[in-house]
């Protein structure tokens, strides 16, 4: 059900384009609240088969870690980073661990070693990895 919502609103949202900036704000607002339904039943399927599997981090995310967290952290960091940067992210249901890098590295460097921070962006990549690719590659950190 909250699949067809998410896809009815996603052909609202595309017909709405060549409409008024009010129109497809308010669009918007059906998608995201779609999208959030879509997430909690996916959530809820995630917790009873216990999906998604973790795929562990690269050497080179590892690196970064390191680099950026004291070794208090590092460990929470690592399995933040895996559980919640990983395949939960959408449409990454069967990525690799190098195949998600390259986000991974990009809310790494966006924290700063910020904890905080980190799960800050970690949440905006769960709703859209490309809005952290591209706050990223504007601080020059992707």
């Amino acid at each position: 059900e909250a699949e067809a919502q998410f896809e009815a609103a996603i052909e609202q949202e595309k017909r709405a384009t060549q409409q008024s900036g009010e129109r497809v704000h308010l669009i918007g607002r059906k998608l995201r609240h779609a999208q959030e339904e879509l997430q909690k039943a996916q959530d809820a399927f995630d917790a009873a088969t216990g999906e998604p599997k973790p795929v562990g981090l690269t050497p080179t995310v590892v690196e970064e870690i390191s680099r950026l967290f004291s070794p208090p952290e590092r460990r929470h960091v690592e399995e933040v980073l895996d559980h919640s940067c990983g395949r939960s992210l959408p449409f990454r249901r069967e990525a690799t661990a190098q195949e998600l890098e390259h986000i991974r590295i990009c809310v790494l460097r966006l924290s700063s070693g910020d904890l905080k921070k980190l799960h800050e962006w970690i949440d905006l990549a769960n709703v859209d990895e490309r809005d952290v690719i591209l706050a990223a590659q504007a601080d020059n950190k992707a």
